[in-house]
């Protein structure tokens, strides 16, 4: 009966404050209705949009902005448009339309220096410092969030500081500056418990036990979740408390409680699609996927990734195209504004066809028709001489659309060749992998032909092999004839030359590199980064690695710890400070894992802000994978990259070699 009762009071109260929602609301609508007074109308229609929005009735909270809009135009009332502008561009921000939100915000701005209202620009800067947040814009962010705090600060704004020191203890989470998110999380919360801000004290401890969570002190994330929970439940907003569920089944995964973790999501998850929030949902969605994986329920954690997935994509597409809201709610919200528009463009119309003088207007039809008599006389003439012409014009364009078409498939057809020529200097994977039977080579050009190359020897004796992935200046074909350069100075510095080391095998093709360089006189700074290993079987008990490497690492898996060796700071090519390169000699035993790579894996752009994929993350990657058989290694690879990518383009050419010794 306990569980029951209070599900009851939660009911109860929360229809208490839809009730005092709703007459709030109602109110403001009688206001606006009744009031004679202009101005106070503007100011009631804002209010209202606001109350609107909060409640998230995002249709309806558009038009009355548009309304309160359209009237301060018509009177003059540059605060209550500044203010309208902010509401419209609140609610876009709510429906994640970013671009439009900014316009908005930045149009509010405008219109509040316009007559000097520092609060006003204080609320625009917070608001746009928001929208750079969401597009991952660091620099902005604080750059926005600082100005308002000054403003605030200097208006002695007690509320407006505490919004301000919270949005930058935010970004300094997001910066993963955690020592400095909560220093300013906790000035806003100090401020907020002196104003005895109900809903901003819960604000900031939802705020806290993100941080908390980042750095995985889960119980004082859960603590700081469950007074944010019982506050923001009290004020009634219903977007912040689903953060709370859905925060709250983030850090109950983390913990392993996995069934409370679904029951706060599906909370979470019922709130966020009342009002309508599809980055909300989305996370709830991944928390549940989550959450019955590790119950094992795989059914309803594959439907649960599916609806994740399916919304991170739509979302993903939108931001690509700039139209990252809800694409129902978007055309909804855009038809209901044009219609609003245009009704008020036919009403001015209106008064101004009946304030004019029935002759003057007679005056004007029969002179607007013999202008058009006179237009289409003219327009006729220009129309058959410009049909003259471009008869002519389109005979010209068909014979140069054929010579272009002839030249780009001599082109196509020349680089396509090119190609040929290049993997013909590619050692044939199949030998290596007679010699390196536990190995995967991912090998992902950029355009047909590319400046990345893997390279390969095996001599007999004594037993050794060779193997390095390389990464030459440019991409396309530039980077390809670079390559082919490289990969003969390596093969010299190794048959010709007979090195065996490392470090010295780099030293010399560094000489020869540049030898081949300063033939042409013209000055070509040309070369490439290098990651190469010599590998030596010792008394088959042991795995000597030699290792050297110019700007690129080597990465290296032993006692299930991942390992990283940094290469020497200079290319092989010219360089400003020549130094020898190092030998690295690392003892492997059988069963541990290498790894060389290029830099096109880490550095390409993709993911929910289109950010560079980094070092870091593929660490993370690495060691989740390494104990993995070899193949299913490079396919999860392969298939984490496509979808970090998604819909953009590729920016370098990628190798990564991973070998068991």
């Amino acid at each position: 009966m306990r569980k029951t009762t209070t599900f009851c009071f939660l009911l109860l109260l929360a229809a208490q404050l839809v009730f005092a929602q709703n007459r709030k609301i109602d109110s403001l609508k009688s206001v606006a209705k009744e009031t004679e007074n202009d101005s106070i109308r503007v100011e009631a229609l804002n209010d209202l949009s606001w109350e609107l929005s909060v409640d998230g009735k995002y249709l309806e909270a558009i038009e009355i902005a548009t309304q309160s809009k359209e009237l301060s135009e018509k009177i003059g009332f540059t605060k209550g448009l500044g203010s309208a502008y902010s509401n419209l561009g609140i609610v876009y921000y709510a429906q994640s339309n970013y671009p439009r939100a900014l316009d908005y915000h930045f149009r509010s701005l405008k219109t509040m220096e316009s007559i000097g209202n520092k609060n006003g620009m204080g609320v625009s800067y917070n608001n746009i410092g928001n929208v750079y947040s969401e597009q991952g814009d660091d620099e902005k962010v604080l750059e926005y969030y600082l100005k308002d705090l000054k403003i605030c600060e200097e208006l002695n704004d007690k509320e407006g500081m505490s919004v301000s020191y919270a949005n930058i203890g935010i970004q300094y989470n997001e910066m993963k500056m955690y020592k400095e998110a909560i220093e300013y999380n906790l000035k806003s919360l100090k401020i907020k418990e002196e104003l005895g801000n109900s809903e901003g004290i819960g604000m900031s401890y939802l705020n806290l036990s993100v941080v908390y969570e980042d750095l995985k002190e889960y119980e004082k994330a859960l603590d700081y979740s469950f007074k944010a929970l019982a506050l923001l439940k009290e004020y009634g907003a219903k977007s912040d408390v689903g953060i709370v569920y859905i925060n709250l089944g983030s850090v109950y995964n983390k913990l392993g409680n996995h069934k409370f973790a679904v029951n706060y999501s599906k909370l979470g998850l019922a709130l966020s699609e009342e009002i309508g929030e599809i980055d909300n949902i989305r996370l709830c969605y991944e928390n549940m996927a989550t959450a019955y994986a590790s119950l094992k329920d795989y059914t309803q954690a594959y439907k649960c990734h599916v609806k994740f997935k399916q919304l991170t994509d739509s979302i993903f597409n939108e931001e690509n195209s700039k139209q990252l809201g809800d694409i129902k709610t978007n055309y909804q919200v855009e038809k209901k504004e044009a219609e609003l528009t245009a009704k008020a463009a036919l009403e001015k119309e209106r008064l101004k066809t009946i304030s004019a003088e029935e002759d003057k207007r007679h005056k004007i039809v029969v002179w607007s028709i013999g202008a058009i008599l006179l237009i289409v006389v003219v327009f006729s003439v220009f129309l058959y001489k410009r049909f003259r012409i471009t008869n002519k014009q389109k005979d010209i364009i068909e014979i140069q659309k054929h010579l272009v078409d002839e030249k780009q498939k001599e082109i196509i057809d020349s680089i396509t060749y090119a190609k040929r020529i290049q993997q013909a200097i590619l050692p044939a994977v199949g030998l290596m992998k007679k010699s390196l039977p536990h190995s995967f080579i991912l090998y992902k050009p950029k355009d047909i032909v590319a400046g990345d190359f893997f390279w390969f020897e095996s001599l007999d004796s004594p037993k050794q092999i060779f193997i390095a992935a390389a990464d030459c200046t440019g991409h396309g074909v530039p980077g390809a004839m670079v390559s082919v350069v490289c990969s003969n100075a390596l093969n010299r510095a190794v048959n010709e030359f007979k090195i065996r080391e490392t470090g010295f095998i780099l030293d010399k093709t560094k000489d020869l590199v540049i030898e081949t360089f300063e033939k042409s006189g013209e000055g070509v700074m040309d070369g490439m980064d290098i990651s190469l290993a010599s590998i030596t079987h010792i008394e088959n008990v042991s795995i000597r690695l030699n290792w050297s490497g110019a700007n690129n690492p080597l990465w290296y898996v032993k006692n299930e710890e991942l390992m990283v060796l940094k290469g020497d700071k200079q290319p092989i090519g010219k360089s400003d400070h020549h130094q020898s390169f190092t030998t690295h000699t690392v003892e492997l035993n059988r069963g541990d894992v290498f790894y060389l790579f290029t830099d096109g894996y880490v550095d390409q752009f993709g993911g929910p802000k289109g950010k560079k994929f980094k070092h870091k993350q593929m660490q993370e990657l690495i060691s989740s994978i390494f104990k993995l058989p070899l193949v299913q290694q490079s396919e999860m690879l392969a298939q984490k990259f496509e979808e970090w990518m998604g819909d953009l383009e590729q920016a370098d050419d990628v190798t990564v070699i991973g070998i068991r010794v």
